[in-house]
């Protein structure tokens, strides 16, 4: 990213760079505490991370094996990530996010297969996640992926969930636009010249184009830009000034 004007920070404040530190180390003392209470729950390199594309209904989740020391050859770490634009969500609810992807880091130390590449949970899941402290229940094409904490739950994390909520951060989401204005025939250039020309109203509007081919065009105040990422839903790309 370039270098920005002393004036362009509109909507921000002076921040501590260790914002992230502390976030990590919160959620990280989550896992430590599940740890604590269910050994058998493994270490994982702990991640708050932003959405793949695409994907804002995925709330988490937890890969085996897919980290390596450099150090010490062999050694193989599991991965668990937040999704970071999920971390506006309730504490509790983050707090069972990563309670469920403990669920599934247990039953894979347990060689126990607990869901599919399509995501369905199964039985497996539910007794893990039961086992865990969480409620379970069943949802159309997911089966038991739908998780929360009991109350006994939300008690026993009541320190780390008071932590957590003075820590959260999250990364914005995108404003996606589900049927932008197709593009013209013709040449799109004359085109945009030819709007700037006779309509003053957008004159203060830039036009902004997705990755589609031909692309999509919307007109946004440079504001708009500097302060949200704008998806378009067909190619899943921001739009930006290309």
């Amino acid at each position: 990213m370039g270098e920005r004007r002393d004036d362009d920070h509109h909507g921000t404040e002076s921040v501590d760079e260790r914002i992230s530190v502390r976030l990590v180390e919160t959620l990280a003392a989550v896992w430590s505490k599940i740890r604590e209470h269910h050994p058998g729950v493994p270490g994982v390199v702990l991640l708050a991370a932003p959405s793949p594309r695409r994907e804002l209904n995925v709330l988490g989740h937890f890969a085996a094996l897919r980290w390596s020391a450099r150090q010490k050859k062999g050694n193989h770490f599991h991965e668990v990530v937040v999704v970071a634009e999920h971390l506006d969500r309730e504490v509790e609810a983050i707090v069972g996010t990563l309670i469920h992807e403990a669920a599934h880091a247990l039953n894979f130390e347990r060689h126990v297969f607990d869901c599919s590449r399509s995501q369905y949970h199964n039985r497996q899941f539910k007794e893990a996640a039961e086992e865990l402290g969480l409620t379970v229940e069943q949802v159309l094409h997911y089966g038991f992926a739908k998780t929360r904490l009991t109350e006994k739950t939300i008690a026993t994390y009541a320190i780390e969930i008071a932590n957590l909520n003075d820590a959260l951060v999250h990364r914005r989401k995108p404003v996606v636009i589900a049927n932008p204005a197709p593009p013209k025939d013709g040449n799109d250039e004359n085109t945009g010249d030819r709007d700037a020309d006779n309509d003053k109203s957008t004159s203060r509007h830039l036009k902004a184009i997705c990755a589609c081919d031909p692309p999509f065009i919307i007109r946004v105040s440079c504001r708009t830009l500097r302060e949200t990422r704008i998806i378009c839903a067909q190619c899943g790309e921001e739009f930006g000034i290309r």
